[in-house]
């Protein structure tokens, strides 16, 4: 599947970070036209372009060749490498992992025979169970102005959580769970690929505090109970450009600021 045309669920894993910290964004994010920009276009293409020479070098499925302009090819080749060589190395190691591993968390519910209120699914770029009872996941990050961390990282254990989820029975479940993050253009201490280790208990744990409530809340749609929260992950928030009420106080603030100035 090309990533460009990945469907998106209402709580997907690219906006938990969004929702997860504000559970009105869902609500307020609705009937907003997902827009699209030349950076978001060109790290579509570079996911592309990567899982094309990943399978080049027999890593997945065999996909369509990607036209690049040649300028745009001299960019990934000279910054994919290091992503490319990171996934090959995990996928010589074992014969259980995925290129853009579509995950669903409905299991959550169902496996408590409830019914998932919302449709939930991702998908990630790579994962990956090695015998050392690791279940890795890889995201690739082509941006070079926000650097991305792997800690905690909301979209990294909704991933992982979807792949615990399919793993069929038969399978010895993961010990610890990577999330790890490859992101060869931005600025890091921990360089361009940084990993975080979180034991597979407290994975589980965070699926029940925190996530599987706080999807619960959000369904039932009682505008009483759902919280408006101004952050860092408003920058991402489809509502931000003008929905948002709390937004819009913040720049009428700043405007009426501006003005006394």
């Amino acid at each position: 599947m090309a990533h460009s045309e990945r469907a998106h669920a209402k709580l997907s894993a690219s906006g938990a970070y969004i929702w997860l910290n504000c559970t009105m964004s869902p609500s307020l994010s609705e009937g907003v036209p997902r827009k699209s920009n030349k950076y978001a276009d060109e790290g579509t293409l570079a996911h592309e372009y990567a899982q094309w020479c990943l399978a080049q070098r027999g890593v997945g499925k065999s996909s369509a060749a990607v036209n690049v302009s040649q300028e745009v090819k001299e960019l990934f080749e000279t910054n994919l490498g290091v992503y490319l060589d990171y996934v090959e190395s995990l996928a010589k190691q074992t014969d259980l992992y995925a290129v853009e591993k579509r995950v669903s968390l409905s299991r959550l519910w169902e496996n408590d025979r409830q019914k998932p209120p919302e449709v939930m699914f991702g998908t990630s770029d790579f994962v990956a169970l090695t015998p050392d009872k690791i279940l890795h996941v890889v995201d690739l990050k082509f941006g070079a102005s926000v650097a991305v961390d792997p800690t905690d990282n909301s979209q990294g254990l909704y991933y992982a959580l979807g792949t615990y989820l399919s793993l069929p029975e038969n399978i010895m479940p993961p010990e610890t769970i990577r999330i790890t993050i490859v992101q060869p253009r931005a600025k890091h201490p921990d360089g361009p690929i940084r990993h975080w280790d979180v034991a597979t208990v407290d994975m589980l744990d965070w699926a029940y505090s925190v996530l599987k409530p706080t999807v619960e809340l959000i369904a039932e749609n009682d505008k009483t109970k759902l919280s408006i929260v101004e952050g860092k992950h408003c920058r991402w928030c489809p509502a931000a450009s003008g929905n948002c009420p709390e937004k819009r106080k913040t720049k009428a603030t700043s405007a009426k600021a501006a003005f006394a100035d």
